[in-house]
């Protein structure tokens, strides 16, 4: 089935532009074009699409009230802001209803390559209205002291980018929603941010306590059926892998990203068991007693009772969000690393390791064994997996 893409531009030329530009992906899209916000959601409430791009700044309704609409009426519908730019106050008000921004002048190839990627993991989550809650997910549950940690830090006339990134990062939601906004090109970045200091040193403090104290877009977000003990422990244990994903980086010596990129990695690798705890809370539970009662991995049941996992849907809501290629990868591989398709050494390979080191008792159970097997064809990783293999040995992991 072909992925249905509707661009939205007050704009003639620029409709006419990107026909011709995008006309070799005919075979795998419907393309639709809209001159306004008013014909665009009538076009829709024909037919839905799975993408809407817009631009940003258009006589009567604007593309930040256009994609609130449409987050509204169809929450599945991926929401792309294609524009020049405009006013900070505009932006940031863009930014809710918003999953991707790119700024014009854009080439076609970034365009195709942002909606497939958005699209990607889509058909791992057959439950529709599950994809529906996910793509309409304007922010994450956090802790009540962290959120208020957060406001405080920022409200202080003397408030450093170092402390807030601090406690940015010691959050699974507060750290996704802001690498998501660090990464938009809306806001003119060219290279992609991977951690909360990053995030922060490129905004700046005053972005930030807009986001936070103005648009409320960092706020604590009311999931009344999430159980807080879930929270806590989704909380808890990113914190912890984040800091062995991070040190085991350091001890292998690998390049291609930072201790930093790494601790990022290990504190979202469940930012899907987050979510499926807000979207589905008694479900979630459910999954959690059986896995419990019968041993058997999580997201093996979750696949049994969904058709997806909390990997496969903390991955989307992280590609969707247009956060780094790597710190998605390492949460959709993180159990089942063999099916990232290739072999070399990257931040998945830590977090699953890590993963399956955090919990002795399941160290078996968790670690996947061919996969290991084929790490250790590079030399250099042979004697560091020997090492952590007898770390393991000495914490009763395996026998």
């Amino acid at each position: 089935m072909k992925t249905e893409v509707m661009f939205v531009d007050d704009e003639p030329n620029v409709l006419s532009a990107l026909r011709r530009m995008l006309f070799p992906m005919r075979e795998n899209w419907n393309l639709r074009f809209a001159e306004s916000g008013e014909q665009a959601l009538s076009m829709l409430g024909d037919r839905p699409a799975d993408v809407v791009v817009s631009d940003m700044r258009m006589p009567g309704m604007d593309g930040a009230a256009l994609l609130e609409r449409v987050e509204m009426a169809h929450p599945e519908t991926i929401r792309i802001v294609l524009s020049g730019q405009c006013d900070r106050e505009t932006a940031l008000r863009a930014v809710g209803p918003t999953h991707v921004f790119l700024s014009k002048p854009c080439d076609g190839e970034r365009i195709v390559r942002t909606i497939e990627r958005s699209c990607r993991l889509r058909d791992a989550i057959g439950d529709h209205a599950l994809l529906a809650c996910i793509e309409s997910m304007r922010r994450l549950p956090t802790p009540s002291q962290t959120y208020l940690d957060l406001v405080a830090e920022l409200r202080k006339p003397d408030g450093s980018i170092s402390a807030t990134a601090a406690i940015v990062g010691r959050d699974i939601a507060l750290t996704s929603k802001l690498l998501q906004i660090a990464n938009s090109s809306f806001f003119g970045i060219g290279r992609s941010i991977a951690t909360p200091l990053q995030a922060m040193n490129f905004l700046g403090l005053d972005v930030v306590r807009a986001l936070v104290l103005k648009v409320g877009l960092l706020a604590q977000f009311d999931a009344a059926g999430l159980r807080t003990d879930h929270l806590d422990r989704c909380v808890e244990h990113g914190v912890r892998l984040g800091a062995l994903a991070r040190r085991l980086w350091e001890d292998s010596g690998a390049s291609g990203a930072s201790p930093d990129e790494a601790f990022v990695a290990g504190l979202l690798h469940d930012v899907g068991a987050l979510v499926l705890g807000a979207v589905r809370p008694e479900l979630d539970a459910k999954i959690e007693e059986e896995a419990a009662l019968t041993q058997v991995p999580r997201y093996l049941v979750e696949r049994e009772h969904l058709g997806t996992t909390h990997a496969q849907i903390g991955a989307h809501l992280l590609s969707v969000w247009g956060l780094p290629d790597n710190l998605v990868g390492a949460v959709c591989y993180h159990h089942e690393p063999l099916m990232c398709g290739h072999l070399e050494f990257g931040l998945h390979s830590v977090v699953h390791i890590a993963d399956a080191l955090s919990n002795p008792a399941q160290f078996a159970m968790k670690i996947d064994e061919v996969y290991v097997a084929d790490l250790r064809r590079f030399e250099w990783t042979k004697a560091w997996l020997d090492r952590l293999l007898s770390e393991a040995l000495e914490m009763g992991a395996v026998s």
